[in-house]
């Protein structure tokens, strides 16, 4: 016989506190929204677990977290393990679990959407009627027709959902709490809380979409109230589908342009990649999903609460920071993308009206750090170059400001007369560290007691501004990322080249986060910082080393 709800009435009071958890890895344009709605809602708790992103994931959750909004866990898994199984694994060890609270994961794509009582997380544990578990439905939301993000989910731009009868609204994900038959969160089937064995959890005490309780067991009912532990647990049967008090409003494909990304990443066609062919990252896939066949509203009960919440997160110390430098990754990025697939063009930046005896310097880059660079540098508004050339012509002919560090006084003398067309927007800094050779290395020693000002002296300049993108190609280049950690006043995306096949530049990963390689090249976050104690000996002599 199924249990009466009851009142939502002091209702929070009763429940215990209310966890939300995820693991999240490459979320940063939707962190901000799916983190203010959940707070909207009711939840009193936000944990999330980041895997290494290149997005600026990390850094929104970290700013959030010294703001006390959320608690940011992270894990590193190694390529044979299963990021959720090591975000379980680290909620257990981290956080823990307390008696008569309650628990849900979901993921950066899935909303808690209440449609009973007052909408909030209290008003469907108060209709749960006293039960420990409750099964919430996925309902599929297509792109809506948004080939590029718009900037929220919770709004108008995303109402169209796949119709009741769509298979995938069997999956669901699990609201519970802890008792003393509940373990927590799984490990493989994370749809689901693990239950004990001889727990005495029945399927009275679990409530379904239907607002009912649990019917006859099937063989994935009976596996798991015995205690098992299985990716298999993640749908009811169709008789037990249906979104009464709530649904998980899943925005599974999102946009065209943020599908396009999940594939390029998946299939290796942006640098960095694994190159491995997920089922989820399939042309066929988005078709399935991009469904828009009924127009659903319910979600934007919400909305106004939301746009209040973003607002408030926006103005804490460092989000509006951390989210602005997500979004130039996020430029850089899908640039990117779009050259990735685009033919080879041309090296040279020369035009025909060039004189030839002195032609300008060219990209020298190998193909794929070339069309890189292509990519990123527009999308810059100040560069910071240690090392000049042709990549210094490029920034200039594109309209985008750039100061570039120069040892070799005959080589910045000669490209001083090519940039002077530019001169409004770009500057050499030459630093006199003793005759040089090749590429700017000195020939003596004579000038020891200057080799520090190649790193540093530029940031003294009066003209100085602070740059979002620094190419570190030139002399004492462990050195220049050092300049970068202590001169910097905000998280600023280094690109530091000929840095795969020599080790010696590696134990800057100690100050640095390497977001991922393209080619020879390391694409690298600096966030404004000290040095470690420990690495004070390394890090000053970094300064005299000039390789």
């Amino acid at each position: 016989m199924d249990r009466p709800a009851t009142s939502s009435q002091d209702s929070g009071a009763r429940n215990g506190r209310k966890i939300l958890f995820s693991a999240m890895k490459n979320e940063a344009p939707f962190l901000v929204e799916w983190i203010a709605y959940h707070k909207a809602i009711g939840f009193d708790e936000i944990v999330i677990c980041s895997n290494p992103s290149n997005d600026g994931t990390e850094e929104i959750l970290a700013t959030l977290a010294e703001q006390g909004e959320i608690r940011h866990l992270r894990r590193r898994p190694a390529p044979n393990q299963s990021p959720q199984g090591e975000a379980s694994r680290a909620f257990t060890q981290e956080v823990g679990y307390r008696a008569g609270d309650w628990y849900l994961w979901l993921d950066a794509d899935e909303f808690l959407n209440v449609h009973c009582g007052d909408r909030t997380v209290d008003a469907l544990i108060a209709a749960a009627g006293g039960r420990s578990c409750i099964f919430v439905n996925w309902r599929i939301f297509g792109t809506s027709g948004n080939d590029d993000f718009p900037g929220r989910f919770v709004s108008p731009d995303f109402t169209g959902a796949a119709p009741r009868e769509f298979r995938q609204h069997k999956h669901i994900k699990s609201l519970f709490r802890l008792t003393e038959g509940v373990a927590g969160f799984a490990v493989e089937g994370i749809h689901r809380p693990l239950l004990k064995p001889g727990n005495a959890i029945g399927l009275s005490d679990i409530l379904t979409g239907k607002g009912k309780s649990a019917r006859a067991p099937g063989q994935e009912h009976q596996r798991w109230l015995g205690g098992a532990d299985s990716g298999r647990f993640h749908s009811t049967s169709r008789h037990e589908t249906g979104w009464a008090l709530a649904q998980i409003n899943h925005y599974l494909v999102r946009t065209r342009t943020s599908f396009a990304l999940k594939q390029a990443r998946g299939r290796g066609w942006v640098p960095g990649a694994v190159g491995k062919v997920i089922p989820r990252h399939t042309d066929d896939f988005f078709a399935l999903n991009d469904r828009n066949d009924e127009e659903d509203r319910s979600i934007l009960h919400w909305q106004d609460a939301v746009t209040e919440e973003m607002a408030r997160l926006h103005g804490l110390p460092g989000v509006a920071a951390a989210v602005e430098h997500a979004g130039r990754l996020m430029q850089q990025i899908m640039s990117g993308l779009a050259v990735a697939r685009a033919p080879e063009p041309a090296a040279s930046i020369v035009t025909e009206d060039e004189p030839t005896g002195d032609p300008a310097p060219r990209l020298t880059f190998p193909p794929a750090e070339a069309r890189f660079i292509r990519a990123v540098y527009p999308q810059a508004k100040f560069i910071l170059e240690y090392g000049s050339g042709g990549s210094t012509m490029l920034a200039a002919s594109l309209g985008t400001r750039v100061i570039s560090v120069e040892s070799d006084k005959a080589w910045s003398e000669r490209l001083a007369g090519h940039l002077a067309p530019f001169a409004d927007r770009a500057k050499l800094h030459y630093v006199d560290i003793g005759p040089t050779g090749a590429w700017g290395k000195p020939n003596t020693i004579d000038r020891f007691a200057q080799y520090h000002r190649y790193a540093l002296s530029v940031w003294d300049r009066p003209d100085f501004e602070e740059p979002d993108l620094v190419l570190i190609d030139g002399r004492f280049r462990a050195s220049c990322l050092v300049a970068v950690l202590l001169r910097a006043r905000r998280p600023t995306t280094v690109l530091f080249d000929d840095y795969a096949e020599r080790p010696y530049y590696h134990a800057v990963e100690r100050l640095a986060r390497k977001e991922e390689l393209i080619g020879r090249m390391a694409r690298f976050t600096v966030t404004p910082g000290s040095i470690p104690p420990d690495m004070l000996t390394q890090a000053i002599g970094w300064f005299a080393d000039m390789r």
